[in-house]
């Protein structure tokens, strides 16, 4: 039987020794390395180059909070693991 908190083990070391991770900006840019990302930031460049701007307003926005949401929870994320297990 495992004791309540064990789990936070695996995940303390991803996040809290890492150097150049502790930046939320680099954690915000880190998520636009994404090839699926990458494919939809040019199709909001062609939909520019072809004068759709509805098209590419609604894809930048909803790359952009899509990368937030994903650096949010792993900043949130990194900052638990530093409130509960000790470094």
């Amino acid at each position: 039987m495992t004791k309540p908190g064990s789990g936070w083990r695996v995940m303390a070391p991803i996040f809290s020794n890492q150097p150049g991770r502790s930046d939320t900006l680099t954690l915000l840019l880190a998520q636009f390395k994404n090839p699926i990302v990458l494919t939809l930031l040019a199709a909001a460049g062609l939909s520019l180059f072809l004068r759709d701007s509805t098209d590419a307003v609604i894809i930048l926005v909803i790359v952009l909070v899509s990368g937030l949401l994903v650096s949010g929870r792993k900043e949130g994320l990194r900052m638990l693991s530093r409130n509960c297990w000790p470094s």
